[in-house]
């Protein structure tokens, strides 16, 4: 069965609306490794959570977690239309149904699909990192 625009898109925000989890995921890796290390500010990701959200508030725990939505929700449509579309050319070149196609082949498809995501959201993903990174909480990157 091939997917429609809509399915492509519906596939693609099922992911990142799961974003509470996705929030304490990011936000704490995120200041832990940027902090110093002969000084850190955080202990650990529970820590972090709780300092940002006793200093900023809810609005300190969401910080760039719209741009890292939106890529998200672009990622995995690009994944998904990308994967079927490969699909879809190989069943038309060699005349087979879906379940036909090799596992290698699904295999290879689904890497390409990752490097077409990968290619397509880089900068999307600077921004989502720079908006999510301490030093946008006062603190700097020292190298």
């Amino acid at each position: 069965m091939a997917l429609s625009l809509v399915r492509w898109n519906i596939s693609g925000y099922v992911r990142p609306s799961l974003f509470a989890v996705y929030v304490l995921q990011n936000l704490p890796s995120s200041g832990m490794q940027i902090q110093s290390n002969t000084n850190p500010v955080y202990r650990g990701p529970f820590d972090a959570v709780k300092k940002i959200a006793s200093k900023y508030g809810i609005r300190g725990i969401y910080k760039g977690q719209g741009v890292t939505f939106l890529r998200e929700a672009i990622g995995y449509s690009a994944y998904f239309w990308t994967y079927e579309k490969l699909v879809q050319r190989e069943m038309a070149l060699k005349n087979i149904r879906r379940e036909q196609i090799s596992p290698g082949s699904a295999v290879l498809y689904g890497a390409a699909a990752g490097y077409a995501v990968s290619n397509l959201t880089w900068l999307m993903q600077r921004g989502s990192s720079d908006c999510r990174a301490p030093n946008s909480f006062g603190l700097r990157y020292t190298p």
